[in-house]
């Protein structure tokens, strides 16, 4: 009995090892296409624009991402949401000023000028 429950383990290990070895070979020979700009560096530089092997590989995970991602509903006469949000903000650096009266003078312009909001970093 002890037999027949170790057969199919060695033969599970052999199978594993054997597809190990041949997705290490495929890396190589992709990793020297890729280093002798071959024609896997031509087709994932026409997808990804990146001429270094690391952006072209991240590039590619990240095209492959996109196809199995589900893509947003893009119908016809869809509603739009949010259209009584004003869209216009303005970027702001309130940090870099000390002077109290000079941020309450910038807060009114920019109110008088329209903003709804603004986008300030706190570093």
């Amino acid at each position: 009995m002890n037999e027949i429950n170790q057969e199919p383990k060695q033969y599970g290990l052999k199978y594993i090892i054997g597809a190990g070895l041949v997705i290490a070979i495929l890396g190589v020979l992709l990793l020297l296409d890729l280093h002798f700009h071959g024609l896997a560096w031509q087709f994932f530089w026409s997808q990804t624009g990146e001429e270094s092997i690391g952006g072209q590989i991240l590039g590619m995970v990240q095209v492959t991402g996109n196809l199995v991602r589900p893509q947003p509903d893009t119908e016809a006469y869809v509603p739009v949401e949010n259209t009584d949000v004003f869209p216009f903000g303005i970027n702001t650096f309130f940090e870099q000023e000390s002077d109290p009266k000079k941020l309450e003078v910038m807060f009114s312009m920019i109110q008088d000028a329209g903003f709804g909001w603004i986008r300030q970093e706190f570093p």
